[in-house]
């Protein structure tokens, strides 16, 4: 055979051989999955070299042990240990398809070229997209606010003749961020023990505002039969809650607010309570001795009074137009501390006596005093009830009654002597009781006939400008 015809047959079994391996890597190229590159990881897990749904169905499987195991949450400030957590319980997920979309992949030429000659082994490390689910810490918040020490209120009280305070302890609470990242870092990393981050939570009254309450600025003092027992008790239970109490510039004061309800489970006693414009008990009675007295000491201070009641009869222990009655739920004694420094209320109880200081700093050559206008009183006359169960012509007083009284009274404020305001604080009108006798007149003589008393009818109150306990309100 002729080298000529040899030379064709050679070219033309290469050429075969060159279609027939074009065809087969086309083929091959067309069924190629792209795998990521040798020395890939993601966190624990190495995926070089892995397809991209091989890579996911490791990563799947590594995730579902790592948000099971249980991490123990730790801190030097608990008062009570917590029960471990896991990523799953807190909300924390892994999200697959951004993980995966994140990888590295080969194309089909780079992957041929690496077998044939392949490169140096790059390390990549990929984080994995690890997300919460809304409110997912929720419960862990609310773990860690119960096993955290109770914060203490700042208190400054007036004792042996000298102030004594006591600073704020400021509460703590999660920091929500901090724990998000932290806790998924250990997590990631396959770790058993995290140690919660905290911040501390802002003083309400800050240690600077405790050092400028300085002196009583003001003090007023009633006084109580101790012999009564349960009145005695409900006084000092009611002045307890509001010993200490500091009041920032522009803080509110409600008394109800602070008291809280007057009940047995917190406390209080049955004692005489006016109701209707009668005399009656009630749960708390008493406690308006202790708003009474505190409403004058609040005025002497010269702060601002926003809600006052007076009672629908004169009290004992303060003059008229001087007492704040209150009832929960429907009558409050309410201040302000409009001055321009933090005040705090101290209160002593005992040998019969109630006493409030408004402590705080004294403005030199100023001086408050109460005044009151004239009275005026009216009778609110007889109501006659018939009763046959009484003998003939029998009387019997039910009620007693009291007149009704209106009077003014006027916060007086000087300076070195020299009137700078003298200010209304409202008419209190006390609206008395009808006196009420039960008399069976039906079988009477003429010599057992009860006289015909006038009858008065109640009179008509003026608008006030401080309101009065309203009837049917039991007020202590």
């Amino acid at each position: 055979m002729s080298k000529k015809r040899i030379g064709g047959i050679a070219l033309a079994t290469l050429g075969l051989i060159v279609a027939l391996g074009g065809g087969l890597l086309v083929a091959h190229a067309s069924q190629y999955q792209p795998k990521v590159p040798l020395g890939t990881r993601v966190a624990s897990v190495d995926v070089g070299g892995k397809t991209l749904p091989e890579a996911r169905a490791l990563l799947a499987a590594w995730w579902a042990e790592m948000a099971a195991r249980p991490v123990a949450l730790v801190s030097p400030r608990l008062s009570t240990p917590l029960e471990p957590v896991s990523a799953e319980a807190v909300g924390l997920a892994l999200d697959l398809d951004r993980t995966v979309a994140s990888l590295p992949v080969e194309d089909f030429v780079t992957n041929v070229r690496n077998e044939v000659s392949p490169p140096p082994v790059v390390e990549r490390s990929i984080p994995p997209a690890a997300v919460y689910r809304r409110g997912g810490l929720d419960s862990v918040r609310a773990r860690v606010a119960q096993s955290l020490p109770k914060p203490t209120r700042a208190r400054v009280t007036y004792e042996a003749g000298a102030v004594r305070r006591t600073f704020e302890s400021a509460g703590a609470r999660l920091d929500d961020e901090a724990f998000k990242s932290g806790f998924r870092d250990v997590v990631l990393a396959g770790q058993s023990r995290f140690e919660i981050p905290l911040v501390e939570a802002p003083k309400s009254v800050p240690d600077e505002a405790l050092l400028a309450i300085k002196e009583p600025v003001s003090s007023f003092t009633t006084r109580f039969n101790e012999g009564d027992r349960n009145r005695s008790a409900n006084i000092r239970r009611a002045a307890s809650k509001i010993d200490g109490l500091v009041l920032m510039p522009g803080d509110r004061f409600s008394f109800n607010g602070v008291v809280g309800r007057r009940t047995a489970e917190n406390g209080y006693r049955l004692a005489g309570v006016f109701v209707n414009g009668q005399r009656d008990v009630d749960i708390g009675g008493g406690i308006c001795q202790v708003s009474s007295t505190l409403y004058n000491s609040v005025l002497l201070a010269d702060l601002k009074v926003v809600q006052r009641a007076c009672h629908s009869l004169p009290v004992p222990y303060v003059p008229l137009g001087q007492d704040a009655t209150v009832s929960y739920g429907a009558i409050d004694f309410a201040f302000q501390n409009s001055s321009e420094r933090p005040v705090a209320l101290s209160v002593a109880v005992g040998g019969g006596s109630i006493t409030f200081r408004v402590l705080g700093e004294k403005e030199a050559g100023k001086a408050v005093s109460i005044q009151r206008g004239p009275r005026q009183s009216f009778a609110r006359g007889t109501r006659y009830v018939v009763d046959r169960t009484l003998p003939p012509g029998k009387k019997v007083v039910e009620q007693p009654g009291a007149s009704g009284h209106r009077i003014t009274t006027y916060l007086v404020v000087t300076r070195d002597g020299v009137v700078e305001r003298r200010e209304p604080l409202g008419q209190s009108v006390y609206r008395g009781g009808v006196r009420v006798v039960r008399h069976n007149p039906t079988a009477a003589t003429s010599a057992t006939k009860p006289q015909a008393e006038p009858q008065t009818p109640p009179a008509q109150d003026a608008p006030t400008a401080t309101p009065v306990s309203p009837e049917g309100v039991s007020a202590g």
